[in-house]
Protein backbone atom coordinates (compact mmCIF):
# COMPACT_ATOMS: atom_id res chain seq x y z
CA UNK A 1 0.00 0.00 0.00
CA UNK A 2 0.69 3.61 -0.06
CA UNK A 3 2.78 4.55 2.58
CA UNK A 4 0.49 7.53 3.42
CA UNK A 5 -2.89 4.83 3.85
CA UNK A 6 -0.45 1.72 4.42
CA UNK A 7 -2.01 0.58 8.23
CA UNK A 8 -4.82 2.64 7.98
CA UNK A 9 -6.91 0.10 5.81
CA UNK A 10 -6.81 -3.78 5.37
CA UNK A 11 -5.29 -5.69 2.75
CA UNK A 12 -3.06 -4.74 -0.14
CA UNK A 13 -3.47 -3.05 -3.38
CA UNK A 14 -5.06 -5.62 -6.19
CA UNK A 15 -3.60 -6.06 -9.66
CA UNK A 16 -6.77 -6.85 -10.66
CA UNK A 17 -7.76 -4.94 -14.18
CA UNK A 18 -9.49 -1.54 -12.84
CA UNK A 19 -10.99 -0.56 -16.26
CA UNK A 20 -14.33 -3.13 -16.23
CA UNK A 21 -17.66 -3.13 -17.66
CA UNK A 22 -20.20 -6.17 -18.87
CA UNK A 23 -22.76 -6.18 -21.38
CA UNK A 24 -26.10 -6.45 -19.62
CA UNK A 25 -28.58 -8.71 -22.24
CA UNK A 26 -31.49 -7.39 -20.23
CA UNK A 27 -31.03 -3.89 -21.31
CA UNK A 28 -28.64 -4.67 -24.49
CA UNK A 29 -26.52 -2.03 -23.13
CA UNK A 30 -23.08 -1.53 -21.72
CA UNK A 31 -22.10 -0.27 -18.05
CA UNK A 32 -18.14 0.02 -17.60
CA UNK A 33 -16.29 2.35 -15.31
CA UNK A 34 -12.58 2.70 -13.98
CA UNK A 35 -11.85 2.10 -10.12
CA UNK A 36 -8.58 4.33 -8.55
CA UNK A 37 -7.56 1.05 -6.68
CA UNK A 38 -8.98 -2.42 -5.48
CA UNK A 39 -8.37 -3.20 -2.54
CA UNK A 40 -7.37 -7.17 -2.32
CA UNK A 41 -8.53 -8.56 1.37
CA UNK A 42 -6.70 -11.12 3.16
CA UNK A 43 -9.72 -13.96 2.60
CA UNK A 44 -9.31 -13.08 -1.35
CA UNK A 45 -12.43 -11.24 -1.76
CA UNK A 46 -12.52 -7.12 -3.26
CA UNK A 47 -12.92 -3.80 -2.44
CA UNK A 48 -13.00 -0.68 -4.38
CA UNK A 49 -10.56 2.03 -2.75
CA UNK A 50 -11.41 5.21 -4.32
CA UNK A 51 -8.52 8.30 -3.77
CA UNK A 52 -10.51 12.24 -2.94
CA UNK A 53 -8.62 15.50 -2.61
CA UNK A 54 -10.51 17.74 -0.45
CA UNK A 55 -9.70 21.52 1.01
CA UNK A 56 -10.06 19.93 4.25
CA UNK A 57 -11.27 16.49 5.60
CA UNK A 58 -15.27 15.62 5.77
CA UNK A 59 -16.91 16.13 8.73
CA UNK A 60 -18.18 11.96 9.08
CA UNK A 61 -19.02 9.14 6.88
CA UNK A 62 -22.55 10.27 5.77
CA UNK A 63 -20.75 12.79 3.33
CA UNK A 64 -19.42 10.03 1.73
CA UNK A 65 -22.48 8.43 1.62
CA UNK A 66 -24.26 11.30 0.28
CA UNK A 67 -22.01 12.37 -2.22
CA UNK A 68 -19.83 8.90 -3.41
CA UNK A 69 -21.84 5.86 -2.20
CA UNK A 70 -24.05 5.46 -6.21
CA UNK A 71 -20.13 5.06 -7.11
CA UNK A 72 -18.94 2.65 -4.85
CA UNK A 73 -22.24 0.55 -5.46
CA UNK A 74 -21.47 1.03 -9.43
CA UNK A 75 -18.05 -0.37 -8.78
CA UNK A 76 -18.66 -3.24 -6.37
CA UNK A 77 -21.09 -4.11 -9.35
CA UNK A 78 -18.76 -4.25 -12.22
CA UNK A 79 -16.39 -6.09 -9.83
CA UNK A 80 -18.96 -8.90 -9.40
CA UNK A 81 -20.05 -8.62 -12.91
CA UNK A 82 -16.23 -9.74 -13.98
CA UNK A 83 -16.17 -12.51 -11.47
CA UNK A 84 -14.60 -11.10 -8.82
CA UNK A 85 -15.94 -11.87 -5.00
CA UNK A 86 -16.53 -8.66 -3.04
CA UNK A 87 -17.05 -7.47 0.44
CA UNK A 88 -19.63 -5.44 -0.27
CA UNK A 89 -17.56 -2.71 1.46
CA UNK A 90 -15.54 0.44 -0.24
CA UNK A 91 -12.66 2.37 0.85
CA UNK A 92 -12.78 6.59 0.07
CA UNK A 93 -9.69 7.95 0.76
CA UNK A 94 -9.41 11.40 1.35
CA UNK A 95 -6.43 13.19 0.85
CA UNK A 96 -6.56 17.17 2.62
CA UNK A 97 -3.50 19.40 2.05
CA UNK A 98 -1.85 20.68 5.70
CA UNK A 99 0.58 24.22 6.29
CA UNK A 100 3.72 22.96 5.36
CA UNK A 101 6.71 24.20 3.34
CA UNK A 102 6.49 23.82 -0.59
CA UNK A 103 9.81 22.85 -0.96
CA UNK A 104 9.87 20.45 1.61
CA UNK A 105 6.88 18.35 0.30
CA UNK A 106 3.24 19.23 0.62
CA UNK A 107 1.89 17.46 3.96
CA UNK A 108 -1.47 15.72 3.51
CA UNK A 109 -3.53 14.67 6.23
CA UNK A 110 -5.31 11.16 5.52
CA UNK A 111 -9.16 10.54 6.37
CA UNK A 112 -10.43 7.12 5.50
CA UNK A 113 -14.47 6.05 4.98
CA UNK A 114 -15.69 2.69 5.02
CA UNK A 115 -18.74 2.23 3.36
CA UNK A 116 -20.99 -0.56 2.65
CA UNK A 117 -22.43 -0.98 -0.97
CA UNK A 118 -25.33 -2.54 -2.60
CA UNK A 119 -24.30 -3.40 -6.49
CA UNK A 120 -27.98 -4.21 -6.90
CA UNK A 121 -28.61 -0.69 -6.01
CA UNK A 122 -26.42 0.61 -8.65
CA UNK A 123 -28.02 -2.29 -11.47
CA UNK A 124 -31.81 -0.83 -10.45
CA UNK A 125 -30.56 2.86 -11.18
CA UNK A 126 -28.74 1.43 -14.46
CA UNK A 127 -31.72 -0.71 -15.96
CA UNK A 128 -33.78 3.01 -14.95
CA UNK A 129 -31.72 4.81 -16.85
CA UNK A 130 -31.53 2.29 -20.07
CA UNK A 131 -35.37 1.86 -19.86
CA UNK A 132 -35.88 6.04 -19.53
CA UNK A 133 -32.91 6.60 -22.97
CA UNK A 134 -34.72 3.78 -24.41
CA UNK A 135 -38.38 5.77 -24.55
CA UNK A 136 -39.80 8.09 -26.48
CA UNK A 137 -38.43 11.65 -25.91
CA UNK A 138 -40.72 13.77 -23.97
CA UNK A 139 -42.08 16.83 -25.05
CA UNK A 140 -40.18 19.94 -25.65
CA UNK A 141 -40.46 21.85 -22.58
CA UNK A 142 -39.13 25.99 -22.59
CA UNK A 143 -37.99 25.28 -19.04
CA UNK A 144 -35.55 22.54 -19.89
CA UNK A 145 -32.03 23.31 -20.49
CA UNK A 146 -31.44 20.43 -22.54
CA UNK A 147 -34.94 21.69 -25.06
CA UNK A 148 -33.35 25.16 -24.70
CA UNK A 149 -29.94 24.15 -26.14
CA UNK A 150 -30.70 21.77 -28.84
CA UNK A 151 -33.08 24.84 -30.47
CA UNK A 152 -30.35 27.37 -30.15
CA UNK A 153 -27.74 24.59 -31.60
CA UNK A 154 -30.39 24.22 -34.71
CA UNK A 155 -30.62 27.48 -35.06
CA UNK A 156 -27.37 28.47 -35.15
CA UNK A 157 -26.68 25.57 -37.73
CA UNK A 158 -29.53 26.83 -40.32
CA UNK A 159 -27.54 30.01 -40.18
CA UNK A 160 -24.53 28.54 -40.87
CA UNK A 161 -26.23 26.05 -43.58
CA UNK A 162 -24.74 23.06 -41.93
CA UNK A 163 -26.89 20.12 -41.74
CA UNK A 164 -29.80 20.15 -39.20
CA UNK A 165 -29.42 18.00 -35.80
CA UNK A 166 -31.39 15.28 -35.64
CA UNK A 167 -34.39 15.10 -33.45
CA UNK A 168 -34.02 11.71 -31.72
CA UNK A 169 -31.76 10.18 -29.18
CA UNK A 170 -31.14 7.24 -30.33
CA UNK A 171 -31.77 4.77 -33.70
CA UNK A 172 -33.62 1.78 -33.60
CA UNK A 173 -30.90 0.42 -35.88
CA UNK A 174 -27.95 1.02 -33.15
CA UNK A 175 -25.52 -1.59 -33.49
CA UNK A 176 -25.02 -4.08 -31.31
CA UNK A 177 -22.28 -3.51 -27.92
CA UNK A 178 -19.01 -5.04 -29.09
CA UNK A 179 -18.37 -8.01 -25.96
CA UNK A 180 -14.64 -6.03 -26.33
CA UNK A 181 -15.87 -2.07 -25.45
CA UNK A 182 -13.66 -1.49 -23.03
CA UNK A 183 -13.17 -4.85 -21.58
Amino acid sequence: LPPLIKGKIEGQLSSTALTLGFNDETTGSRLWGKLDDCVALPDGRMMPLDHKTRACPPDDVSYTEQYYLFQMDVYTLLLERNGYKTSRHAYVVYYCPEDGVLHDGIPFSVTVHHVATDPQRAYKIFTAGCACLAGPLPESSPTCGYCRWIATRAAQLAIDGAVPMPAARHSATAPAVPEDLFA
